[in-house]
C-alpha cells in the first residue's frame, strides 16, 4: 500500500533519526549549486522565466542560513514511501545523504502543492500536508527550523521548476511558473524587502 501523506511525515522523522551514516553530504553549498544550475537550466527551456529564475537562485545564496546534518532522502516523493503491516520501505535511496531533513518536508508540500495545481489530489489535500509540515517543522526539527524549511522550500522550487521546465507536457510552464512563484514567497518570509517578479 502507498502511503498516505500525513503519514510520510511520520515515516519520515524515523528515517531522519536512524543510525546509518550516509555516504553523501548536502550541505548548504550543495543547495545553492543546484539552485543555480537548475535557474540556468530553466532559463533555456523557458526564456520569459530567465530573469526570475536567476533573480531567486542569486537570492538563495544570498540568504544566510545554517542547516542540519542528518540522514535525508533527498529526493522524496509519495512513491517513494511503502508502507507495509508495520514495516516502511523507503525506495529510490541514490540520493540519500548527510544533508538538512528539512529538505524531505520541503519537497513533500512542493509535491503536495503541485499535484493539487493539475488535480492529482485535492487543494485541501494539499493544505492539509503544508499544514502538516510547518507542525512537523516547529515540533521535531528545532528552534530554526521555520527559517531552514523557508530556505529550503525556495531551494526545491526551483529544482521543480527545472523538473517541469524538463519535461515537456500541457501543464510544464504553468507548473514551472507556480514553482518559482512559491519560492519567491517562500524566500520572502526570510528577506521581506526580497521582490521577485514572475511573469
Amino acid at each position: 500500500a502507498r502511503a498516505g501523506p500525513i503519514s510520510v511525515l511520520h515515516a519520515l522523522k524515523d528515517l531522519h533519526e536512524c543510525a546509518l551514516v550516509p555516504r553523501l553530504r548536502k550541505d548548504r553549498a550543495h543547495f545553492i549549486n543546484r539552485a543555480q544550475s537548475a535557474a540556468r537550466r530553466v532559463g533555456e527551456i523557458e526564456p520569459r522565466l530567465a530573469d526570475c529564475a536567476v533573480a531567486l537562485a542569486g537570492h538563495i545564496a544570498r540568504c544566510e542560513v545554517q542547516l542540519a546534518e542528518k540522514p535525508a532522502h533527498c529526493d522524496i516523493k509519495l512513491e517513494h514511501i511503502v508502507f507495509s503491516q508495520q514495516t516502511v520501505t523507503f525506495l529510490d535511496l541514490d540520493s540519500f545523504a548527510l544533508s538538512d531533513p528539512l529538505f524531505d518536508l520541503a519537497m513533500l508540500d512542493l509535491r503536495a502543492m503541485m499535484a493539487a495545481r493539475i488535480g492529482e489530489i485535492s487543494k485541501a489535500a494539499s493544505r492539509a500536508v503544508s499544514k502538516g509540515v510547518r507542525a512537523a517543522a516547529l515540533l521535531n526539527y528545532g528552534a530554526d527550523a521555520a527559517s531552514r524549511l523557508a530556505w529550503l522550500k525556495a531551494c526545491a522550487a526551483v529544482q521543480l521548476a527545472r523538473h517541469h521546465a524538463q519535461n515537456p507536457g500541457p501543464n510544464s510552464t504553468r507548473l514551472c511558473r507556480f514553482a518559482l512563484k512559491t519560492g519567491a514567497k517562500s524566500l520572502g518570509a526570510l528577506m521581506p524587502a526580497t521582490t521577485i517578479a514572475i511573469p
